[in-house]
């Protein structure tokens, strides 16, 4: 059965209801009491166990009047009240935009599992940034760039020594994609791209002080492959 079934037994079942657990969020609305957005066997648990990507569409749609007054994850821990009813917020954020066709996005360094191009990389950037920074603003709008952010860590992860102590933290805030060779050849291809695209204007500049000079392989690698001054 696939997690559609699954969660509409868990849901609407009695006899099935017990062998279940809220593998999404429970949303809290002052109307409805505490509603969870996906349901799974706690014989299959789902990897990661809580936050999975919505199954039901919860409304977002009457403003603050309208959202939900808090949202938690099975365990107890706060969510980010995530309005995920608009194929924007899946492309953006990253979510699995069907969960029966698209494998959860994993990696692991022990196993080697690292992406090869930026396409799966960023939405997975994109969401645990988005999670990390709804911590911190939990009563605000937020507005970020994903791909600003990314390579400007790119950028900071190209020019880091090797095997130091920042190299390994900004790998990891990197995600899946960290081999140097692949993120200069996939960044050419996106700032080709970009520059193909009359709406946008894409570009980063590296301010040096007046009292030092920039590496001259680094200034060369950085304006080649990643289209910075």
């Amino acid at each position: 059965k696939s997690e559609y079934h699954t969660d509409f037994a868990c849901r609407y079942d009695r006899n099935v209801r017990t062998r279940c657990y809220c593998c999404g969020a429970n949303y809290k609305y002052i109307e409805y009491g505490r509603i969870c957005t996906r349901f799974c066997l706690k014989s299959q648990p789902s990897e990661p166990k809580y936050g999975k990507y919505p199954i039901i569409i919860l409304p977002f749609n009457w403003g603050d009047a309208g959202r939900p007054d808090s949202a938690s994850l099975e365990d107890g821990s706060d969510f980010p009240i995530i309005p995920v009813n608009a194929n924007l917020s899946r492309l953006i954020y990253g979510f699995e935009s069907d969960v029966e066709i698209l494998k959860p996005v994993t990696y692991s360094l022990l196993n080697g599992r690292l992406r090869n191009d930026l396409a799966e990389a960023l939405p997975s950037f994109t969401k645990q940034m988005f999670l990390q920074l709804t911590k911190q603003k939990t009563e605000e709008n937020l507005v970020f760039s994903p791909i600003s952010l990314h390579s400007v860590l790119a950028l900071l992860y190209s020019g880091s020594e090797q095997d130091s102590v920042t190299k390994e933290e900004l790998g990891n805030a990197l995600g899946l994609t960290r081999n140097e060779n692949i993120l200069k050849s996939e960044y050419r291809k996106l700032i080709r791209f970009m520059k193909r695209q009359k709406e946008i204007l894409y570009g980063n500049e590296i301010f040096v002080s007046s009292s030092v000079s920039a590496n001259p392989d680094y200034a060369q690698n950085v304006y080649k492959n990643f289209g910075t001054n």
